[in-house]
């Protein structure tokens, strides 16, 4: 509730897109991919909220994040 009250709910949507094993390989990866769109807090650190890419392509590069790894991956949503 806290993300909804922050941001409005128009503006908060979690879809699981892969599964993995290793989240914290997998996580580093996906940050790096996704910085351009990263939105920056108020004390200028980089936040995992994003803007300006399309739900679409994030799925996409996540995908291609994830892949990229050598991890083994499950695909669990696309749009």
């Amino acid at each position: 509730q806290g993300y909804v009250r922050t941001f409005t709910e128009s503006n908060v949507n979690f879809y699981p897109i892969v599964a993995v094993g290793d989240t914290a390989s997998a996580e580093r990866t996906v940050a790096s991919a996704l910085r351009p769109w990263c939105l920056r807090s108020p004390s200028g650190r980089l936040t995992e909220w994003t803007t300006g890419i399309a739900t679409a392509d994030m799925a996409e590069k996540i995908i291609k994040a994830v892949a990229s790894t050598g991890l083994q991956y499950q695909v669990l949503w696309t749009p």
